[in-house]
């Protein structure tokens, strides 16, 4: 006799909530692979720049339409976004000038919405809280209440826009409000119950360092056990306790052991996160082809993201691989300017590139001076000494 789909999926439910109650995670595994994006940010912020907003708004809402039939596809939505995601004031306008274009537009307010987001952030800095002024925070929660703002006049237009709700998670937490983090993540699934996206947002504020717990993750995770088929990103939910604990390892400069932490992580599901940090740990130990192929596999899951670029361009540089360095530099330069350790990439660029030159300079001339030129393309200002 077959069993009606709802009981199945309380019953799948309350299976990994025993798991949880028993101190584990629910251990089941997604059927098949999960969906790897297959779009890039530089796609979206060259029709931003040229104030193209008409095919804005028709790219952004294919995408918009291929996440409602698929909740996978999300992943594509979350990196064209991402476009948005900047420090970048040259953008504020164009953005503006969006807006008043298409007053009506979700996708606009949406666009508002992710840059006020960054800023924030980057007007607190990135020191513990003890190290952060009240002039700093008070700056943040100014950009964060444009950011919430933009984000609900986004979703009056369009309820269905899951990057609008992730917005909102993003600034709940940043407030320190885990029980309203919990409110927005219930509305949030209401749109789309597999969402990773939202869960992992969800997971930002139960993290221990901000107020959660470890037992709230796993529950988080165990309690989207039953949309693994439909959604196999899930899985790599089971691995934020681990990703945790790596972080803080990191943190204490214990590089193995936040190895070994995210081993465990990614055991459980790949997720760009985990991958990174993995690859800056690894990097730390001086595993630099290790610490490479995170990079380029997180560069998969999340396409063209500065930082990432900017991580595996070290590696690169350490592995004396310097013109697909200088490639990584330009596109993450390209992506955002904003993106702050671009400048200490470009510094070792420069640096690496002359001495090149100078080792080649007396055997390989026309080498050594294509190398200079290279250096100055990264470097305008850069003159030989």
């Amino acid at each position: 006799m077959s069993t009606h789909p709802a009981i199945r999926c309380l019953a799948l439910a309350a299976a990994a909530l025993a798991t949880v109650a028993c101190g584990g995670v629910a251990p089941a595994k997604p059927s098949r692979p999960a969906y790897v994006p297959t779009v890039g940010r530089l796609e979206l912020v060259r029709l931003l720049r040229r104030r193209d907003f008409d095919a804005l708004e028709r790219r952004l809402g294919e995408l918009q339409e291929a996440f409602e039939r698929d909740v996978e596809r999300e992943a594509d939505m979350a990196v064209a976004v991402r476009a948005f995601r900047t420090a970048d004031p040259a953008l504020e306008p164009i953005l503006a000038a969006w807006l008043t274009a298409r007053p009506r537009s979700a996708f606009a307010h949406l666009g508002r919405a992710k840059y006020f987001a960054r800023v924030g952030w980057e007007r607190r800095g990135g020191r513990w809280a003890r190290d952060t002024s009240e002039q700093q925070f008070r700056a943040m929660a100014a950009s964060h209440a444009l950011a919430a703002s933009e984000a609900r006049a986004a979703l009056a237009l369009e309820p269905r826009l899951l990057e609008a709700h992730e917005v909102l998670l993003e600034v709940a937490n940043a407030e320190g409000a885990t029980a309203r983090c919990g409110e927005l993540t219930r509305d949030a699934l209401r749109v789309a119950p597999a969402s990773f996206r939202i869960r992992a947002a969800h997971a930002g504020c139960l993290l221990p360092r901000w107020g959660g717990s470890e037992a709230a993750l796993r529950e988080l995770a165990a309690g989207a056990t039953p949309y693994l088929d439909a959604n196999p990103r899930l899985a790599a939910l089971a691995g934020f306790v681990d990703w945790d604990r790596g972080t803080l390892a990191r943190s204490r400069k214990d590089y193995g052991e936040a190895v070994a932490h995210f081993d465990k992580a990614l055991a459980a599901g790949e997720h760009w996160e985990f991958l990174e940090d993995r690859g800056w740990a690894r990097y730390r130990l001086e595993a630099y082809e290790p610490a490479l192929a995170d990079f380029t596999r997180a560069l998969e899951l999340v396409p063209q993201e500065p930082e990432v670029l900017v991580d595996r361009g070290w590696a690169l540089v350490k592995l004396g691989r310097l013109d697909d360095a200088v490639a990584d530099y330009r596109l993450a330069l390209e992506v955002d300017p904003s993106e702050s350790r671009l400048e200490g990439l470009r510094r070792r660029l420069v640096h690496d590139l002359v001495q090149a030159a100078r080792a080649a300079w007396y055997s390989d001339r026309a080498g050594a001076s294509a190398l200079l030129r290279q250096a100055r393309e990264v470097d305008p200002s850069y003159s030989p000494r």
